[in-house]
């Protein structure tokens, strides 16, 4: 059993980073830019998905990283997962079967849908955000899931309307703790700067031509040129990046610390 007052200890002196993504029904030309993008970064990209993508079974399922991926259920009414919450799930299982955790579109969440998950065989989530907290830490769901808070997300710091610079969160990033970020393709493969730009450019998910998105990429400060200054940051001050999956198998290690 995790003793979670030391893991919360060591959360409130220690920082570790992990960067995830919500694929939300993005076309396939900006779910490779994303990797492209990470991959340059040499930074490790836990995944939650919506939908098939060749190009996700081809750099994760083929490549013994198939536990680096997690599910993205869609709960609300009117869901393409299905009409409750039992066919959303097992429609998502199919897509990932090999997945353990899961983030839901909106965080939505209820008693019984946690308890589902653990039923299946699922340990922990990252259902929750908590949006420049500070010491944000693991927790454990009564459900009997651990769930991983989310410490930035896009979209929340862009309806914020924040600029996508990170001297607008560097305070933050000096205090310690778990912080979890959130991007999802789209965004970051256009440069989303603002709200309004991405909801007049959201038939690009309708877009397949792996070409003719690149005219519409935004050219100035946005969601991936902050994605490039915060990496580059945080490397030159030596913090350590982990995949969602084996920060989970190395909970109990913290405790020990």
């Amino acid at each position: 059993m995790i003793d979670f007052t030391k893991v919360a200890n060591f959360f409130n002196k220690e920082t570790m980073y992990c960067f995830t993504s919500d694929i939300d029904w993005s076309p396939e030309w900006a779910i490779q830019e994303m990797l492209k993008i990470f991959d340059e970064l040499e930074v490790p990209l836990t995944l939650f998905v919506t939908h098939h993508s060749e190009v996700i079974k081809q750099q994760y399922g083929k490549q013994g990283k198939s536990q680096y991926v997690g599910l993205h259920p869609n709960f609300f009414p009117n869901s393409s997962h299905g009409t409750n919450y039992i066919e959303q799930i097992d429609f998502c299982q199919k897509l990932w079967p090999d997945a353990r955790c899961f983030r839901s579109h909106g965080f939505f969440d209820n008693s019984q849908i946690t308890k589902e998950f653990h039923a299946r065989g699922f340990r922990y989530d990252s259902n929750l955000c908590l949006f420049l907290h500070p010491h944000c830490t693991p927790l454990r769901h009564c459900s009997g899931l651990i769930r991983f808070p989310v410490f930035w997300e896009d979209d929340a710091h862009s309806e914020k309307g924040l600029s996508f610079k990170i001297d607008v969160i560097r305070r933050y990033l000096n205090i310690s703790g778990l912080k979890i970020f959130n991007f999802h393709p789209l965004s970051l493969a256009i440069n989303t700067p603002t709200t309004q730009y991405y909801l007049k450019h959201k038939f690009l998910y309708k877009t397949q031509d792996a070409e003719s998105w690149h005219k519409y990429v935004f050219e100035g400060i946005g969601e991936r040129t902050f994605l490039e200054e915060l990496i580059f940051y945080l490397k030159k001050i030596g913090v350590r990046f982990s995949y969602l999956d084996d920060l989970f198998k190395e909970l109990p290690k913290l405790a020990e610390t």
